[in-house]
This record gives structure tokens, C-alpha cells and sequence, in this order.
């Protein structure tokens, strides 16, 4: 297990296959997928999930990270930095995407923006990029004003699977 950051209360770590039942926990709860499309049916899609997210890391690098809480080591989510090279958002491909999703249990305490805020530190600082991507449905207040309270600035806006998004960017 390769960690790669620390913040004040979190841990980000590479998601291994252990994190299965937790990823299903989440990715399954209608709540939490209100703006992110169709939860999760079954442990067998989030194994496959973990798959392709470690594929990542093999491919490009980078990848999706698990959050932990830094004192009870419970999985609250994931975090991190996302190279699109396998899929077509607002008519763009072979970008760099900040994401994040966290259990209900961790909403509104600020674990989002700060790891977000390391994820976007590690981004500019270390792997030296000059843009960085983010989406949210418009709809979803909580993921925007994270985005904002970053410094990404709103471009313009594009339809994913029917649904309005914003597409922020941040720039060095």
C-alpha cells in the first residue's frame, strides 16, 4: 500500500482490493450517488472499480486515493487526481481531473476540501502540472463551492448523461 499524503486528520492511499466492502457502502447509497449516475448493484462492480482505478496508477501514474480517517483508520471516501485518457467529457480527453467522494457520515465537516486541497497542492507542486480539471453537476452546491473555495474558476458549462455540469479549471 503506497501512501501519498497527509493532512491534518486524513490519509490518502492508493485503494486496494481490501477496500471493496467500504467502496460498495458507498457507491451503492442513492444518496450519495444523487449526482453521480446509477449506484452501484453489487461488491462485484466496486472490485472491478478498484481494478481499473490500480490500472491507472500502472497507465498514467496518478489515480483515485482512499481517504482515511488519520486516527481511526476508517475508509471515508476517495480523493485524488484522475488523467482522462479513456473517456470524452465537454468534447475534452488527456486531462487532468480533481474528484471526490466521501460516505454521508463525513459530509459537511470539511474532509472534501481538505483533502481536495492537499490533492490539488500535490497536483501543482509535485507533479508540476499547470491545469487542473474539475466537474460537478450544478445541481450538487456542496461539490461547486468546493471548487471555488479551491480558486478553480467556472469556464462554461456541458451535458453529461442528460445532466448540466460545470467544468472548472485551475491554473498556475
Amino acid at each position: 500500500m503506497a501512501t501519498h499524503l497527509h493532512t491534518n486528520r486524513l490519509i490518502l492511499r492508493d485503494i486496494e482490493s481490501t477496500d471493496a466492502p467500504a467502496l460498495f457502502a458507498m457507491d451503492s447509497n442513492a444518496e450519495v450517488m444523487k449526482f453521480l449516475g446509477k449506484p452501484v448493484q453489487s461488491l462485484e462492480e466496486s472490485e472491478q472499480m478498484i481494478q481499473y482505478i490500480q490500472a491507472q496508477y500502472v497507465r498514467n501514474g496518478i489515480g483515485r486515493w482512499a481517504v482515511e480517517h488519520q486516527e481511526t483508520g476508517e475508509f471515508m471516501g476517495w480523493c485524488g487526481i484522475k488523467y482522462v485518457d479513456d473517456r470524452i467529457f465537454n468534447e475534452q480527453t488527456n486531462f487532468h481531473d480533481l474528484g471526490y467522494r466521501f460516505l454521508p457520515a463525513y459530509w459537511q465537516q470539511g474532509y472534501a476540501f481538505e483533502a481536495a486541497e492537499a490533492c490539488c497542492t500535490y497536483a501543482f507542486e509535485v507533479m508540476k502540472l499547470s491545469t487542473l480539471v474539475g466537474m460537478a453537476d450544478v445541481a450538487n452546491t456542496g461539490s461547486c463551492r468546493i471548487m471555488e473555495k479551491l480558486g478553480f474558476r467556472l469556464m462554461e458549462d456541458f451535458y453529461f448523461e442528460g445532466q448540466k455540469h460545470h467544468w472548472f479549471e485551475k491554473s498556475l
